[in-house]
């Protein structure tokens, strides 16, 4: 084909290619009805099939405008006859959303958007109540991918929000509660339901935070409900669920979020705001059976400051059947903190392979953590303390062989010969046996033995703890280190004194032991640590008949031991007192590896917020216990019957990477309010004028 033929070709294309092209619209609905007729109003009713269908609702002045191929917003504008705030009361199902849409609650005159950090300020205008409708407020269906619902209160259906298409943004909704936040109005079934995946619920400015509560009209409904194997990639951050608007008290649903299947999604994260509040709710705040999610940085059975229990009524989170989750981390704003239910604080069943690492996990009813299905669940660097309100025996890490009851106290250990052959959840594997343990010169020093499988490397983890938990074995109120050591030919070794520098010292010593799979133990006897200090006696929990705990003290952590202070008192009012601060002494070097709080020996703890990338250890203290930031563990290799080793000190950082924002229009961000992401009309047929006469000048060329 030569030029003169080309173009004309070309100038065809460009043209129809700019026909094509139509600006987003804006959609304004202006009335409360929920009619579909000719009558001079735009109802919400309307404006979705408009926007589905691009076609007016009517030919009344008044009716809602037309859609467009690009992405529309919905917007409202409601006066005369509207109380305050304007609610909308379908009386059947309102149309499934089938195209890209924003609709945007906040448009209303006089809404505007979350503003605190911690509570919400949020004032919402538009209503949608569905007491009469049956069914689901709200369906993204297929081919609506890439939609927006923000700054809406969605109460009394069966489903508040089903979203089937992938790509979406809930952000700044009460779902569950009224518009002023603090009044449960619970839709039947789950509040939000996902089938679909890349979805984000939340996010990580004020503005973005979703309130999810009152889903406990029935038993097993969420506030959050992930299901099915297309629920996967899904990110749910910034959210208060369970709790009422200002995350203080408690608006339940039955489950805070469950993943039935499906998997891999993001509950909370690493950045700032990323924080869910999954708190009182009637059974378990996060519920997995679905592999592969993270969950980060979330508190978990306490209210939104971290200063005062708000339970949940059975576990704090549950692992029933998936595998490859990972619940918490050393890295900075990866700890959660799982504190205060009324049952285990994290339980774990089948399948194998999930990690417990980093959280505070304080104050639960039944006790701290349980693994009674699996193997290769690890439990490291967690600050595991009080979990003993109810009777016991309860314990800080219980493995449950017989899967009957978080109550059948410590498993004995399997001496053989060989010893620690037996098998069930997490291997059964044995604890060590502490032989000795003392404080002197700003280290502590740990001696004992282990028996377990022959001629294999275990990983230690030692702790000291200001009291003994009543069984006599464990807990593990702070993680001071670890050490590997390795078993002779007949499955004994004999270690220590390991020692590592702490601030001050508690009273009593522990210690964990985990195999090469990733299988950790139940705690070690308790053992006293000569010239340990003994804390300050403070008020402690006491059980209710809801067996909901009250006030209990919370330590002042430095990496290598606490000094105990009062987080709250039986008035919940936090009481500061000094935190001593090691003198730098000589100490053994050590070899550093990830997994633990992060110290050089020698060097003298600093108590902060912010971690930083010296080698001093860097902490965050709350009053609902201690937040543990730590980015790796001393370790020592030890052989069996052989003297400590020494080796060069060495440090591996945690690195983070730097992190940007971009706003991304409908799914990947929150818009601009009534802003379309499109060209004007008049921009349009600019371009299709500009493209044709470019073409025009190809065929007039020789």
């Amino acid at each position: 084909m030569g030029k003169t033929a080309r173009a004309p070709f070309l100038a065809f294309a460009l043209l129809s290619w700019a026909s094509t092209l139509s600006a987003g619209v804006v959609i304004t609905v202006t009335s409360t009805a929920d009619t579909a007729a000719n009558d001079g109003v735009c109802t919400l009713r309307e404006a979705i099939t408009s926007a589905n269908t691009n076609t007016v609702s009517g030919g009344a002045a008044g009716e809602c405008v037309a859609g467009a191929v690009s992405l529309d917003a919905i917007q409202f504008d409601i006066t005369g006859g509207c109380a305050v705030p304007c609610t909308i009361t379908p009386g059947t199902a309102l149309p499934s959303i089938t195209a890209p849409v924003i609709v945007e609650g906040y448009s209303q005159p006089g809404a505007s958007a979350n503003t605190l950090a911690v509570g919400n300020d949020a004032v919402l205008k538009i209503e949608l109540n569905g007491t009469t409708a049956g069914g689901v407020g709200l369906t993204l269906a297929a081919g609506s991918g890439g939609s927006t619902i923000r700054g809406l209160v969605v109460n009394r259906f069966v489903n508040a929000i089903l979203v089937q298409s992938a790509g979406n943004l809930l952000a700044g909704n009460f779902i569950g509660i009224d518009p002023t936040g603090m009044i449960a109005r619970g839709n039947t079934s789950h509040a939000i339901e996902i089938t679909s995946t890349s979805n984000t619920i939340g996010g990580t400015t004020p503005a973005a935070r979703n309130v999810i509560s009152g889903s406990d009209l029935q038993q097993a409904r969420a506030g959050i409900h992930l299901t099915g194997s297309g629920a996967t990639a899904n990110t749910i951050h910034g959210n208060y669920i369970g709790t009422n608007a200002a995350g203080a008290a408690a608006i339940p649903s039955w489950f805070g979020i469950l993943s039935e299947s499906g998997g891999g999604h993001a509950i909370g994260g690493t950045a700032a705001g990323a924080r869910n509040v999954v708190s009182g709710n009637s059974n378990t705040g996060v519920s997995l059976s679905s592999s592969n999610n993270t969950v980060f940085g979330n508190f978990i059975g306490v209210n939104a400051t971290n200063t005062a229990p708000l339970p949940n009524g059975n576990q704090g989170l549950r692992i029933d059947s998936g595998s490859s989750n990972v619940i918490g981390g050393t890295g900075v704003n990866e700890p959660n903190v799982i504190s205060f239910n009324g049952d285990i604080g994290v339980r774990i069943a089948f399948n194998g392979n999930n990690t417990v690492r980093g959280n505070t996990i304080r104050g639960n009813v039944d006790g701290g953590v349980q693994v009674y299905g699996g193997s290769g669940h690890l439990i490291r660097s967690n600050a595991i303390f009080e979990n003993s309100v109810s009777t016991p025996p309860n314990l800080g890490i219980d493995i449950d062989p017989d899967g009957s009851s978080p109550d059948d106290g410590v498993t004995p250990n399997d001496l053989g010969p060989p010893p620690d052959t037996d098998t069930g959840p997490n291997d059964v594997q044995n604890f060590p046996v502490l032989t000795a343990a003392s404080f002197a010169g700003g280290m502590v020093s740990f001696s004992g033995t282990l028996a377990s499988t022959p001629s294999t490397t275990f990983t230690l983890e030692f702790f000291v703890n200001g009291v003994c938990d009543p069984s006599g074995f464990g807990e593990g109120e702070v993680p001071v280190g670890t050490a590997q050591v390795a078993t002779d030919a007949s499955g004994n070794v004999t270690f220590g004194p390991i020692a590592f520098a702490v601030a001050s010292p508690l009273q009593f010593a522990t210690a964990t032991a985990t195999n090469p799979g990733n299988s950790t133990s139940e705690f070690s006897q308790c053992f006293a640590i000569a010239g340990g200090v003994t804390p300050t006696p403070t008020s402690t929990p006491t059980p209710t008949s809801t067996r909901t705990p009250t006030a209990t003290p919370t330590p002042t952590i430095t990496p290598g031991g606490p000094t105990l202070t009062p987080s709250f008192t039986p008035t919940l009012t936090a009481t500061p007192t000094q935190t001593l601060t090691p003198t730098p002494t000589p100490t053994p070097t050590v070899t550093i590896t990830p997994g633990g709080p992060t110290f050089t020996p020698t060097s003298t703890p600093s108590l902060t917020a912010t971690p930083t990338p010296t080698s001093t250890p860097t902490l965050t203290v709350t009053p609902g216990g201690p937040t543990l930031t730590p980015t790796s563990t001393p370790t020592q290799t030890i052989t069996s019957g052989g003297p400590t080793l020494t080796a060069t000190a060495t440090r591996t950082p945690t690195t983070i990477a730097p992190s940007a924002t971009a706003t991304v229009i409908g799914g990947g961000g929150v818009p601009p309010l009534g802003s379309i992401p499109t060209l004007s009309g008049g921009m349009l047929a600019l371009l299709a004028l500009g493209l044709a006469a470019a073409a025009m000048a190809l065929i007039r060329r020789p």
